[in-house]
């Protein structure tokens, strides 16, 4: 959801959230909780949302200009991608 709002932002002209109103900068910012989730997005996802049709190595495919974590600089979600965390196990 975090890319496809960027995108939005970045990429939807008259059509955009923001009433029409060009933007210049988009910045994904977080505090707390959501500076936790700006963490795993960037470790995880950033390197793979681009903007569609630009090409990256011109420098110009990144969603977002920069971003800002206010409180939990340190903290990241784990993506777990197998079928036990710990002593529990996952079953359908």
């Amino acid at each position: 959801m975090l890319a496809q709002t960027g995108t939005l932002l970045r990429c939807g002209g008259k059509g955009n959230c923001m009433g029409g109103f060009p933007v210049k900068y988009v910045y994904l910012a977080g505090q707390s909780q959501s500076g936790a989730y700006l963490n795993t997005f960037v470790s995880y996802f950033d390197r793979y949302n681009r903007l569609p049709g630009i090409d990256p190595p011109a420098g110009c495919g990144q969603i977002f200009d920069g971003y800002l974590n206010i409180v939990g600089a340190l903290v990241q979600r784990s993506i777990r991608q197998s079928d036990h965390i710990g002593d529990l196990r996952l079953e359908e």
